[in-house]
């Protein structure tokens, strides 16, 4: 026969179990190359298993190598779940890249929208050139 305390130690296992998944959802991070214009990023999309932040950075980085990145370096890395997030990379005249990230949109459309207006806004350069990318990471907020 279960004890109370063994019930109680039951009960608080499964929901830890239950409740892991959730942890782990919204990591993400972003590597780019300053030379190339290589980008990517990586996230917890919640399928097990899950990723630590610093396995999120290193893989951004390599799948920046990848697309022809060679100096990339982690450029933005949060957690934040339930949400769309954007990155805008564009080149200026002098030939450089320029890059934002934002996270916490609603939708994919409010993401794009909010970044190219907080571009211009910071006098971002060849708004209009720019590349938007945008994806949702799954849990709760």
């Amino acid at each position: 026969m279960i004890n109370t305390r063994q019930m109680w130690v039951k009960q608080a296992f499964l929901i830890l179990l239950m409740a892991v998944p959730c942890w782990s959802y919204g990591q993400c991070s972003i590597a780019v190359c300053n030379k190339t214009g290589a980008w990517d990023y990586a996230y917890n999309d919640g399928v097990a298993p899950a990723k630590s932040t610093d396995e999120l950075k290193q893989l951004a980085i390599s799948r920046c190598t990848a697309k022809g990145g060679k100096n990339c370096k982690e450029f933005y890395t949060i957690e934040a779940k339930g949400c769309w997030y954007a990155f805008l990379i564009s080149t200026g005249p002098d030939g450089r890249f320029s890059y934002k990230a934002i996270t916490g949109e609603k939708t994919k459309e409010e993401a794009e929208t909010v970044i190219k207006q907080r571009y211009i806004a910071k006098g971002g350069l060849n708004p209009d050139g720019a590349q938007i990318t945008s994806w949702y990471v799954p849990g709760q907020k």
